[in-house]
Order: C-alpha cells, then structure tokens, then sequence
C-alpha cells in the first residue's frame, strides 16, 4: 500500500471564511466534512490520474473545480460555501513530512 501525504487546507479556509454555526448543526458540518474526506480517500487514485499536480475543490462527493496555482484555487473557493467543501492538493508521488 502506497500512503500519498495531502495537503489540507480545510482548517485554512474555516479560518478565513468563519463558519456559521448557527446555520448549520455541527453534527451536519462533521458528517459532511467526512462524507467529502472518503469519497477523496475512495477515489484518490483516479483522481491523480486526471488532476496530477493541481489542486481541487470537492463539494458533495464530486470535484467541482481544479487549479494549478495556490492562489487560482483561493480565488475559486470564494464562490462556494466553506461549509460544503474540501480543498486538497492532489499529487501522485509520494511525499516525506518531517515534524
């Protein structure tokens, strides 16, 4: 098994774009965070097939944007709700993180 290390900027984002939890019940953001964070490990593989070296936005189980460059993508999330998607940088080679 190959284990592939993400970049998630998931926290980045709440922090930004502040969540309302008022609107939403934080058992539905959880499950909803999670439901889109499966589908990302479900499906990874293909995913570096077709956006190798790009970042993504996924929202409801499905990508619905992808970009080149950090700051394209920062301007696309701007127009989804930060409550409904995961943005993750795709890469098929295998990267080493030191902590």
């Amino acid at each position: 098994m190959s284990y592939v290390y993400i970049v998630d900027i998931w926290v980045y984002l709440i922090s930004v774009c502040m969540l309302d939890v008022n609107k939403m019940e934080r058992r539905e953001l959880f499950e909803i965070s999670r439901r889109n964070a499966e589908w990302l490990r479900d499906n990874y593989k293909n995913l570096k097939k077709e956006y190798d070296k790009r970042w993504i936005v996924i929202q409801d189980r499905e990508v619905v944007k992808s970009a080149s460059t950090f700051d394209e993508i920062m301007r696309t999330v701007r127009k989804y709700d930060p409550n409904r998607i995961l943005v993750e940088y795709i890469q098929s080679e295998q990267v080493a993180m030191f902590f």
